[in-house]
């Protein structure tokens, strides 16, 4: 249970420095960067499978989930924010699940200021 701890931690920390790498390209003037997520059908009421770093008009990174990590989300399809640092659509709150640990990660990017927060196991 221990590596599967540390490789949860590590996917959610991977996710939260993807999200802060593509509000840097934003907020420092490349628009063209983004983060897309990746669904098993054209559905949004699916869960994600992973998601995909946009840059220059070509995925950059591709990040899949492995099968016993679930996320969901609240946002349209992708996640970008504005050059003044604000998310292009209200806040963000995004819950990824262990399901072999329950380990529950709350990730929450603030509206105005784009700051990402992690939150695990809150009762």
């Amino acid at each position: 249970l221990n590596f599967e701890n540390l490789r949860t931690d590590f996917i959610v920390r991977e996710y939260v420095s993807d999200i802060r790498y593509v509000y840097n390209k934003n907020t420092f003037g490349d628009i063209n960067c983004y983060l897309k997520y990746i669904y098993s059908s054209e559905s949004k009421g699916d869960e994600p499978l992973g998601y995909f770093v946009y840059e220059r008009n070509r995925a950059k990174k591709t990040i899949y989930f492995p099968g016993n990590i679930k996320m969901s989300n609240e946002s349209q399809d992708f996640l970008k924010f504005n050059t003044s640092g604000a998310l292009s659509f209200k806040g963000e709150t995004v819950y990824i699940k262990n399901l072999n640990t329950n380990d529950n990660y709350r990730i929450t990017i603030v509206p105005i200021s784009g700051r990402v927060a992690i939150y695990k196991n809150e009762k």
